[in-house]
């Protein structure tokens, strides 16, 4: 079996390499509960890319005849899958399925076709080789994660991050003693930071990520437990006084601060472990406005973006532009600009006008000129405080989306 012999079938693969990844990953989802548990980003971000690049890599062990070597990629494929909650049997499962899709396609593209029907002996002993090769490496990686996650005690696994995020009811028993060990350690507060990672991101090391945390918590937080789950880092810091919040706070600050790449999300203030559940919806929420609008390097609040996920959550965002902003924007020219940089200095400026007119170096009866033409465009009177909130909530969610269609960005996969 030669390169020649095979180049025709390896080139109608690669071209059909897309729809045959998906038709994998389908099957995952559709044939393994555990991979039916995983977000729609997870699936996207990782378990995609990662069964395409193994697909990448027997079409290229077949061109050159070749054994594989594992790399990397695979080891760290198969730890990511421990962190997921994905069981061991179900991980071989999906490289079992792997092996069916392949061949099938194998299959398909041959035909009844003469001679290449002869190499199918040769091709299914190089896909066996493959199948057995990524499993047995996949299992030892996935083995010897479990092991090194059992011996760090701050680490959390990601059956008991689910349980606190969802509250446990339909977590297994270990899961629900755990967490009813953590409730009886009691804390007098507590704060929830979340950690994922922009697409750009190259050579995502989970272990590496949560080093870096600790060192940048653990003087603020000496009791703080971590983990991983979902493709993003939950770290849960014990606040036993209120002096130390400051201190905590810096902390998550600089986290963010000196990775750029980094999305950080922190919690409000807790009163106890029972309260996280409360927060999970505004997390996952969180990370969705982060993940659409680019907010990396810097540390978010719940806090913070509460305004932004009142204003994209709505079903009546449409209505509020078009009762509040769409007129602005439909001002021809630079007009609109003007007007609307001058709301959003009104508005920035806690509607002082004198205070608006100053820091877009206009005079203050340019901005009353513009701001009487902005009531009189939007019918909206900017003393009437209904009005004013409409025009302001309007205002922010058309930054939002102007930003979205300027900056769309994806998480990359945690790779342990």
């Amino acid at each position: 079996m030669s390169s020649t012999e095979l180049g025709p079938l390896t080139q109608h693969l690669r071209i059909q390499s897309r729809d045959i990844v998906t038709r994998m990953v389908t099957l995952f989802v559709e044939q393994i509960s555990d991979y039916r548990s995983l977000t729609s980003l997870v699936i996207e971000a990782d378990v995609t890319p990662t069964t395409d690049s193994n697909f990448g890599q027997f079409l290229d062990m077949l061109e050159a005849h070749t054994s594989m070597e594992p790399g990397e990629w695979v080891r760290r494929g198969a730890a990511r899958r421990f962190h997921q909650n994905i069981s061991l049997e179900a991980l071989l499962h999906s490289y079992r399925i792997w092996g069916r899709c392949i061949w099938g396609a194998v299959i398909d593209t041959i035909g009844e076709a003469e001679p290449e029907r002869s190499l199918l002996p040769d091709i299914a002993a190089v896909l066996m080789d493959q199948v057995n090769t990524l499993s047995n490496e996949a299992a030892r990686a996935y083995k010897e994660e479990s092991l090194r996650h059992l011996t760090a005690p701050d680490v959390l696994p990601g059956e008991v991050i689910e349980g606190l995020l969802t509250g446990g009811a339909q977590s297994p028993s270990w899961v629900q003693r755990e967490l009813t060990r953590l409730d009886r350690l009691g804390v007098d507060q507590l704060l929830v930071l979340t950690v994922g990672l922009h697409v750009n991101e190259t050579a995502v090391d989970l272990q590496s990520i949560l080093d870096d945390i600790r060192e940048f918590l653990r003087v603020a937080c000496p009791e703080l437990l971590l983990g991983a789950w979902q493709n993003q880092v939950f770290v849960f810091c014990p606040i036993r006084s209120p002096e130390s919040i400051d201190e905590l706070t810096v902390a998550c600050k600089q986290v963010a601060e000196a990775r750029p790449l980094w999305v950080c999300i922190a919690s409000d203030i807790l009163q106890n472990w029972q309260d996280v559940p409360d927060i999970h919806a505004e997390l996952t929420q969180g990370f969705a406005l982060a993940r659409r609008y680019g907010w990396c390097g810097r540390l978010m609040r719940l806090s913070d973006i509460l305004l932004d996920q009142i204003v994209t959550d709505t079903p009546y965002a449409k209505a509020l532009l078009r009762q509040s902003i769409d007129p602005l924007v439909a001002v021809e020219g630079a007009k609109s600009g003007l007007l609307l940089d001058s709301l959003r200095a009104y508005i920035t400026c806690q509607y002082n006008a004198t205070a608006a007119a100053r820091s877009l170096f206009v005079t203050p009866n340019t901005l009353t000129y513009r701001l009487k033409r902005i009531e009189q465009l939007t019918g909206r009177d900017l003393s009437d405080v209904s009005d004013l909130v409409l025009l302001t909530l309007g205002l922010r969610l058309h930054d939002l989306t102007q930003k979205a269609a300027v900056v769309p960005v994806a998480f990359a996969s945690l790779e342990p």
